[in-house]
């Protein structure tokens, strides 16, 4: 499985550079690993109940990732 995620949409262009830069001297090298880091996924919804994981989003109740799933049936 691979995830993809970002927060970084609201953020202006010099928080991003500092951010990435923090990225770069901090965490880029324990990317070296396959078991260095894990995320923790609290759950995956499939694409088709985007909203129902956005309520779950919304509620705070979550301990981790929401993750998005697609099926081949979604990509249509």
């Amino acid at each position: 499985m691979q995830i993809i995620g970002t927060v970084m949409k609201s953020r202006t262009q010099p928080e991003k550079h500092d951010m990435i830069k923090r990225f770069r001297e901090h965490w880029l090298d324990r990317f070296d690993g396959a078991e260095s880091l894990e995320p923790v996924v609290d759950s995956t919804f499939p694409l088709s109940r985007a909203a129902d994981a956005h309520r779950w989003l919304e509620s705070s109740k979550n301990a981790g990732k929401i993750i998005l799933t697609m099926q081949p049936e979604d990509l249509f």
